[in-house]
């Protein structure tokens, strides 16, 4: 797959779930995405690991449809992870009951940004969420964003960007180290990459 594809399937994904979400009542019809290129390789996939990632953070996050558009016969180690581990399932199953939405860092709004920020949930009990945040790179066309922002940037988002207070413990689903999160929280991310958190109040 091409980034610049990948850039716009996202964009108009945050377009549709955005107004959606603007109706204010539970979302029935979820964003059908292309298919799925996160199982392979660079040399097959067209993007490195990073942005493979951050493709399957985005597809599990609107709760897509998780069609397998990859070589099978060529899954990598990260590959199978990311579309076979408990991480995978259980994330796909809390976003099947609550799609992610965007909040802008610093404003919590949910225009098109490059460096962007998402949350799906609280559960409704409120001791679950999901939050991503990311930096999808300069916008190669269709981004939506319209901004050249280059290399490693921080992504600082606070908890009422993400609409929720309290005390939190923020898991990284991929590299699974926890940090408690009573007011904001910063990750370093490269072009194209993403940091998918796992959220549970106390």
């Amino acid at each position: 797959m091409e980034w610049q594809v990948g850039q716009r399937t996202i964009n108009n994904a945050r377009q549709f779930i955005t107004l959606q979400a603007q109706r204010n009542v539970p979302l029935t019809i979820y964003p059908d995405l292309d298919s799925l290129f996160s199982g392979n390789p660079e040399w097959l996939a067209g993007v490195n690991d990073s942005i493979r990632t951050t493709v399957q953070n985005h597809w599990l996050g609107f709760a897509a449809n998780l069609i397998i558009g990859n070589d099978l016969t060529q899954l990598d180690a990260l590959g199978t992870r990311l579309l076979t581990s408990g991480e995978t399932v259980a994330a796909a199953d809390f976003f099947a009951q609550y799609p992610m939405q965007p909040r802008n860092p610093g404003t919590g709004g949910n225009v098109a940004k490059q460096l962007q920020a998402w949350i799906g949930g609280p559960s409704d009990n409120g001791k679950q969420a999901y939050a991503l945040l990311v930096n999808y790179g300069p916008d190669l066309g269709n981004g939506g964003f319209n901004t050249q922002i280059y290399g490693k940037q921080a992504v600082t988002v606070t908890l009422a960007d993400l609409g929720i207070s309290g005390k939190w413990s923020f898991t990284d689903v991929w590299a699974g180290n926890s940090t408690t999160v009573k007011d904001s929280y910063t990750a370093y991310l490269t072009e194209g990459a993403s940091q998918l958190l796992h959220l549970k109040r106390g």
